[in-house]
């Protein structure tokens, strides 16, 4: 993911941040109790993951922040969606749950849930103002820093769950609003990365459903860039806030497919294209 959403986290409100992954989660319990037996088996945009492993992948991260260990499971060898060690623990959670029922792993979830809140509340209730946190790998960070990552994640695996079911939805309100916001801290960075030359200016409008608005940034040097104000910028892209967090994220969504519309020098396009469908969560 682009820099853990560019880490600009000050200032936030932590039973509020709470809250809102509290609502991301219900949702995706909500979700998974609508789901038929022939849905928990569908493919997502994720490679090698059905319905079910999506639910089992956020069950098993849930678990691992709350300090569980993970279970005592041998992944198979055949396998080739698995790029890295990082993806193989991952994938630990996911397979394990693979031989389970749908609705015990939906139930799995909504157990994880309560411990995970009442763990999140008891540590935003002490002593520390923002109280260092264990993240998914093991490093260390702010709460404030790994709830609106933790958010956007499960938002992202719920609409994978979504598109695969038929079951378009969870792209207004206070979840909808923290993903946005997220996408809005990534984008300076993004296009910082983009190897646009320096000063070129990029408007980038993002529209329904998610709550964006038009955000117009000039690349400087060492792969940032900064707001701007300009009538007449160098590109201009337009694309749904829900498939821009889609993209951003490295699910199957091709450029020409992504409902993108864009103007500018065509090199420019190219490399700003480049940049947002190479990145994975």
């Amino acid at each position: 993911m682009i820099r853990d959403l560019a880490r600009d986290t000050r200032d936030r409100d932590l039973p509020e941040l709470i809250g809102i992954l509290e609502q991301e989660l219900d949702s995706v319990a909500a979700l998974a109790g609508e789901l038929s037996e022939q849905d928990w088996d569908k493919p997502t945009d994720c490679p090698g993951w059905s319905v079910k492993d999506q639910v089992s992948h956020i069950v098993g991260v849930e678990q691992r922040l709350l300090g569980d260990k993970d279970p005592e499971h041998e992944l198979p060898a055949d396998l080739p969606y698995l790029r890295n060690e990082i993806a193989r623990q991952v994938e630990v959670a996911v397979d394990y749950r693979r031989s389970k029922p749908g609705a015990d792993v939906r139930a799995e979830l909504v157990e994880t849930t309560k411990r995970r809140l009442a763990q999140l509340r008891e540590l935003a209730g002490g002593p520390d103002a923002d109280p260092e946190v264990k993240g998914p790998l093991g490093h260390t960070r702010t709460m404030s820093g790994l709830l609106p990552v933790r958010t956007f994640d499960i938002w992202t695996h719920e609409q994978d769950i979504r598109n695969a079911t038929g079951r378009p939805g969870n792209v207004d309100g206070p979840v909808a609003a923290e993903v946005s916001g997220s996408l809005v801290r990534m984008l300076p960075y993004a296009v910082g990365k983009s190897g646009l030359p320096a000063g070129t200016t990029v408007e980038l409008t993002v529209i329904a459903p998610l709550p964006l608005k038009t955000v117009v940034l000039r690349v400087k040097a060492a792969t940032g860039s900064e707001p701007v104000e300009t009538d007449s910028p160098d590109v201009r892209l337009s694309i749904s806030g829900e498939r821009l967090a889609r993209v951003v994220t490295g699910r199957r969504l091709r450029p020409e497919d992504a409902g993108i519309t864009a103007t500018g020098e065509e090199a420019h396009v190219k490399a700003l294209f480049d940049t947002l469908f190479r990145v994975t969560p």
